[in-house]
């Protein structure tokens, strides 16, 4: 639901940490982050997509704790994590997880990014190529055309004030059905945990601060230099980010394969969570 998050209206920083609605927080350098830690076996760090938070995996986490261990985390900024002052580039989110999987005492692991969750595990892979495994991406963000217009107008000062401030009240619901093959799938109850977050304190400066991070142009030219197995998995009916997108990724990535899963938007763990979680545990070693 990153696309939604682009439509959150702007307020100040927030100096401290969300208050915790439920879960597990963690004391990282950059601030608190919320996380789940369950299962046992070899390890998987699952990261979220744009304005999303953890529960976006819906039953993928439970399903995959059952074989491996499965860290799941609230990126800073969104869910639950704090949303206060610091650096939002994606390098310094991509450090966030490493100093998460420090603080849990994991090396190395697969890492299973959706969306813009995935330009932050691409930045893992080539940063710190010696903690990750493998990597799963999910209808990923990874190219600077993929970046919606809004995000790209966004890292112009005032104009992204007045468009994060203006257009979410009105287009939040629509571009959430977009996300989906079966909107019905989307309940009332959905689209209201997703407004109480983006109403948490601090929520909606940060969104436009992660958006002004997302600089593509900088590393995407690099991708060829990750070696690790690599699966990227589609909707096939993705209208967020266009299935095409998974075989550029694909030629960029000498280790990988593209699987992609019918009757699915942007979401496959949510519209398709036992194919999605199948193939992920056919993945993981």
């Amino acid at each position: 639901m990153w696309l939604a998050a682009l439509l959150l209206g702007c307020a100040s920083l927030q100096s401290g940490p969300v208050e915790a609605l439920g879960g597990t927080t963690m004391q990282l350098p950059a601030g608190e982050v919320r996380y789940v830690d369950q299962g046992q076996g070899s390890p998987i760090v699952m990261l979220h997509g744009f304005g999303a938070a953890l529960e976006s995996w819906g039953p993928a986490i439970d399903e995959l704790s059952q074989q491996h261990r499965v860290l799941a985390l609230d990126a800073r900024g969104f869910g639950l994590s704090t949303h206060g002052e610091g650096d939002y580039s994606l390098d310094a989110l991509a450090q966030d997880v490493v100093h998460a999987m420090d603080a849990r005492g994991i090396d190395k692991a697969t890492v299973v990014a959706h969306s813009w969750g995935g330009a932050v595990a691409l930045a893992v892979a080539l940063n710190h190529p010696e903690r990750i495994e493998r990597l799963v991406l999910v209808s990923s963000l990874a190219y600077e055309p993929q970046v919606p217009w809004a995000m790209r107008a966004a890292r112009t000062k005032g104009l992204g004030e007045f468009i994060v401030g203006t257009f979410y009240t009105a287009q939040l619901d629509a571009h959430l059905e977009e996300a989906f093959y079966d909107p019905s799938q989307l309940t009332y109850a959905d689209v209201e945990a997703i407004r109480t977050m983006a109403d948490a304190p601090g929520s909606r400066a940060a969104a436009l601060q992660i958006s002004r991070g997302v600089r593509l142009e900088e590393w995407q030219h690099r991708y060829r230099d990750i070696d690790v197995p690599t699966l990227i998995v589609w909707g096939k009916q993705d209208r967020i980010l266009n299935p095409w997108w998974a075989q550029r990724l694909s030629t960029d990535l000498a280790e990988s394969r593209v699987e992609t899963i019918d009757r699915c938007g942007h979401f496959p763990m949510l519209e398709q969570p036992e194919q999605f979680a199948s193939l992920v545990e056919g993945f993981v070693p």
